[in-house]
């Protein structure tokens, strides 16, 4: 068993990203990651959360736990909803240029900060400066601002 400061603390972690049968690099790559994790980490519970770039989706094999429909705004907060309901202690998001739905994957920018509470509290909204790379100019983003 690997040693790690992180593994006596965190049980429970949240994939999210593109995951076969999807064809493409990251699908590979991220599903590559969950193997790897319970391989290394069996102890560590991981629920994967796969993008859906078209509206059938895909057969999904038993270790997703749930879709994110890529362009549909309100299924990154559904999705969002359920990691906090899960009890994942961390959050991993697996990007990749146009992969999450929005301008620059803005969809996926709400429910990421919502979720960055996670292992604490927040007693009030906090607001957050954001640059996307290539854009400008900066702005602030409100989470009482998202639905």
């Amino acid at each position: 068993m690997a040693t790690s400061p992180l593994l006596p603390r965190t049980k429970h972690v949240a994939l999210i990203g593109n995951f076969l049968p999807r064809q493409c690099g990251i699908a590979t790559y991220t599903t590559d990651t969950y193997l790897a994790l319970q391989d290394r980490f069996p102890d560590i519970k991981v629920d994967v959360y796969a993008m859906d770039d078209r509206p059938e989706g895909y057969d999904y094999p038993p270790e997703v736990t749930g879709s994110i429909a890529q362009e549909d705004r309100l299924a990154y907060l559904s999705a969002a909803r359920a990691i906090e309901a899960s009890g994942a202690q961390a959050v991993w998001i697996q990007h990749e240029y146009g992969i999450f739905g929005g301008p620059a994957g803005e969809h996926l920018l709400g429910p990421a900060l919502a979720l960055s509470s996670i292992g604490g509290t927040t007693k009030s909204p906090q607001r957050f400066r954001l640059s996307p790379a290539g854009a400008a100019p900066v702005r602030e983003w409100d989470p009482r601002s998202w639905p």
